[in-house]
Protein backbone atom coordinates (compact mmCIF):
# COMPACT_ATOMS: atom_id res chain seq x y z
CA UNK A 1 0.00 0.00 0.00
CA UNK A 2 1.34 2.92 -1.21
CA UNK A 3 0.97 6.30 1.28
CA UNK A 4 1.49 9.58 -0.40
CA UNK A 5 -0.66 11.08 -3.69
CA UNK A 6 -0.42 10.44 -7.33
CA UNK A 7 0.50 13.24 -9.82
CA UNK A 8 -2.44 13.42 -11.19
CA UNK A 9 -4.10 14.08 -7.65
CA UNK A 10 -2.09 16.94 -7.14
CA UNK A 11 -2.20 18.48 -10.63
CA UNK A 12 -6.10 18.79 -9.86
CA UNK A 13 -5.94 19.83 -6.62
CA UNK A 14 -3.50 22.60 -7.79
CA UNK A 15 -5.69 23.28 -10.54
CA UNK A 16 -8.66 23.95 -8.21
CA UNK A 17 -6.47 26.07 -5.80
CA UNK A 18 -5.69 28.69 -9.48
CA UNK A 19 -9.39 28.82 -10.26
CA UNK A 20 -10.86 29.67 -6.89
CA UNK A 21 -7.72 31.84 -6.51
CA UNK A 22 -8.35 34.04 -9.85
CA UNK A 23 -12.41 33.93 -9.44
CA UNK A 24 -11.13 35.42 -5.72
CA UNK A 25 -8.67 37.91 -7.71
CA UNK A 26 -11.50 39.12 -9.65
CA UNK A 27 -14.04 39.05 -7.43
CA UNK A 28 -11.82 41.42 -5.34
CA UNK A 29 -11.04 43.64 -8.29
CA UNK A 30 -14.71 44.07 -9.11
CA UNK A 31 -15.39 45.32 -5.36
CA UNK A 32 -12.45 47.54 -5.24
CA UNK A 33 -13.46 49.67 -8.26
CA UNK A 34 -17.13 49.78 -7.06
CA UNK A 35 -15.72 51.27 -4.15
CA UNK A 36 -13.85 54.02 -6.08
CA UNK A 37 -16.72 54.35 -8.08
CA UNK A 38 -18.99 55.18 -4.59
CA UNK A 39 -16.00 57.39 -3.12
CA UNK A 40 -15.72 59.66 -6.27
CA UNK A 41 -19.51 60.07 -5.54
CA UNK A 42 -19.49 60.54 -1.78
CA UNK A 43 -16.31 63.38 -2.51
CA UNK A 44 -19.08 65.04 -5.10
CA UNK A 45 -21.70 65.25 -2.70
CA UNK A 46 -19.03 66.52 0.37
CA UNK A 47 -18.12 69.12 -2.13
CA UNK A 48 -21.68 70.02 -2.64
CA UNK A 49 -22.50 70.33 0.77
CA UNK A 50 -19.43 72.60 1.42
CA UNK A 51 -20.15 74.46 -1.12
CA UNK A 52 -23.71 74.94 0.12
CA UNK A 53 -22.61 75.03 4.26
CA UNK A 54 -20.18 78.31 2.54
CA UNK A 55 -23.19 79.68 0.79
CA UNK A 56 -25.38 79.76 3.74
CA UNK A 57 -22.93 80.77 6.58
CA UNK A 58 -21.95 83.75 4.08
CA UNK A 59 -18.40 82.36 3.99
CA UNK A 60 -16.05 84.11 1.91
CA UNK A 61 -12.11 84.43 1.89
CA UNK A 62 -11.32 86.50 -1.10
CA UNK A 63 -14.55 88.82 -2.30
CA UNK A 64 -12.93 91.56 0.22
CA UNK A 65 -16.17 94.21 1.11
CA UNK A 66 -18.32 92.57 -1.92
CA UNK A 67 -20.93 91.10 -0.99
CA UNK A 68 -21.12 87.38 -1.42
CA UNK A 69 -23.78 86.20 -3.93
CA UNK A 70 -22.95 82.45 -3.34
CA UNK A 71 -20.81 79.35 -4.06
CA UNK A 72 -20.41 77.68 -7.34
CA UNK A 73 -19.53 73.57 -7.99
CA UNK A 74 -17.86 73.12 -11.16
CA UNK A 75 -17.15 69.64 -12.12
CA UNK A 76 -15.98 69.75 -15.55
CA UNK A 77 -12.60 69.32 -14.57
CA UNK A 78 -12.30 67.72 -11.10
CA UNK A 79 -14.16 69.46 -7.97
CA UNK A 80 -13.82 72.70 -7.56
CA UNK A 81 -15.56 74.85 -5.66
CA UNK A 82 -15.11 79.21 -5.78
CA UNK A 83 -17.05 82.08 -3.93
CA UNK A 84 -18.79 84.31 -6.42
CA UNK A 85 -18.99 88.01 -5.74
CA UNK A 86 -20.49 90.33 -8.43
CA UNK A 87 -17.75 91.15 -11.12
CA UNK A 88 -15.18 89.91 -8.92
CA UNK A 89 -12.69 86.60 -9.70
CA UNK A 90 -12.03 84.19 -7.38
CA UNK A 91 -9.41 81.39 -7.46
CA UNK A 92 -11.27 77.98 -7.41
CA UNK A 93 -10.77 76.05 -4.31
CA UNK A 94 -8.95 72.33 -5.88
CA UNK A 95 -10.95 69.27 -3.64
CA UNK A 96 -10.01 66.67 -5.65
CA UNK A 97 -9.73 65.27 -9.51
CA UNK A 98 -11.17 62.71 -10.92
CA UNK A 99 -9.05 59.50 -12.18
CA UNK A 100 -8.33 59.67 -15.82
CA UNK A 101 -10.43 56.06 -16.30
CA UNK A 102 -13.78 58.13 -14.57
CA UNK A 103 -16.05 60.22 -15.99
CA UNK A 104 -18.54 62.39 -14.23
CA UNK A 105 -21.63 63.64 -16.15
CA UNK A 106 -22.94 66.04 -16.71
CA UNK A 107 -19.77 67.97 -16.26
CA UNK A 108 -21.81 70.81 -14.39
CA UNK A 109 -21.37 74.36 -12.67
CA UNK A 110 -24.10 74.28 -9.95
CA UNK A 111 -24.41 77.65 -8.36
CA UNK A 112 -25.38 77.62 -4.90
CA UNK A 113 -26.60 81.04 -3.49
CA UNK A 114 -27.01 82.02 0.43
CA UNK A 115 -30.46 80.26 1.19
CA UNK A 116 -28.88 77.25 0.16
CA UNK A 117 -30.67 76.31 -3.10
CA UNK A 118 -29.43 75.64 -6.49
CA UNK A 119 -30.16 77.58 -9.70
CA UNK A 120 -30.89 73.99 -11.36
CA UNK A 121 -34.32 74.32 -13.36
CA UNK A 122 -34.74 71.27 -12.76
CA UNK A 123 -33.11 68.48 -10.40
CA UNK A 124 -30.08 67.05 -11.73
CA UNK A 125 -28.81 63.40 -11.70
CA UNK A 126 -24.88 63.46 -11.46
CA UNK A 127 -23.95 60.39 -12.66
CA UNK A 128 -20.06 58.95 -12.12
CA UNK A 129 -18.96 55.98 -13.97
CA UNK A 130 -16.01 53.93 -13.20
CA UNK A 131 -13.36 52.63 -15.85
CA UNK A 132 -15.32 48.89 -15.44
CA UNK A 133 -18.59 50.85 -16.46
CA UNK A 134 -20.16 50.80 -12.88
CA UNK A 135 -22.45 53.68 -12.02
CA UNK A 136 -23.22 55.74 -8.93
CA UNK A 137 -25.94 58.64 -8.98
CA UNK A 138 -25.79 61.78 -7.35
CA UNK A 139 -28.80 63.66 -6.99
CA UNK A 140 -28.61 66.94 -6.86
CA UNK A 141 -32.51 69.22 -6.24
CA UNK A 142 -33.47 72.49 -7.15
CA UNK A 143 -33.98 73.53 -3.07
CA UNK A 144 -30.66 72.44 -2.30
CA UNK A 145 -31.13 68.56 -0.99
CA UNK A 146 -27.92 66.57 -1.95
CA UNK A 147 -27.60 62.47 -1.74
CA UNK A 148 -27.85 59.19 -3.56
CA UNK A 149 -31.39 59.38 -5.26
CA UNK A 150 -33.65 56.63 -3.64
CA UNK A 151 -34.17 53.37 -4.96
CA UNK A 152 -37.58 54.08 -6.53
CA UNK A 153 -36.17 57.31 -8.01
CA UNK A 154 -33.18 55.13 -9.98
Amino acid sequence: MNKGFTLIELLVVAGIIIVLGGVGVASYNRFNQSRITRNIAEDIISGLRVAQNNAQSGKKSQCGTTPLDGWQVDLSAGLNIKEICGAETTTPINLGSFPADFSVTPAVFIFISPSGTTDLTSDTLITVTGSDGDEVIVKVTRSGEIGFPSPSAT
